[in-house]
């Protein structure tokens, strides 16, 4: 299943993908920089969706954790 979250007010991310059956989460940068992240567990998704600051809980949680290729 894909699911779309696009958090309000972020002054960093644009929209976040999550493709639970392939474990990928995509993130769009306001910058429009994109990133494809790698066997990321459905917690992590959640966590993103919860936190109040998409691109601190993506810096701490998501960038230096998993692998990605820029897309």
């Amino acid at each position: 299943m894909i699911e779309t979250y696009e958090p309000a007010g972020s002054t960093n991310v644009a929209r976040a993908t999550y493709d639970s059956d392939q474990r990928t989460l995509v993130v769009e940068f306001l910058t429009g920089n994109t990133y494809e992240y790698r066997n990321v567990p459905q917690d992590v998704w959640f966590g993103l969706q919860h936190s109040p600051s998409a691109g601190g809980y993506v810096y701490r949680n998501i960038r230096d954790r998993y692998a990605f290729t820029e897309v």
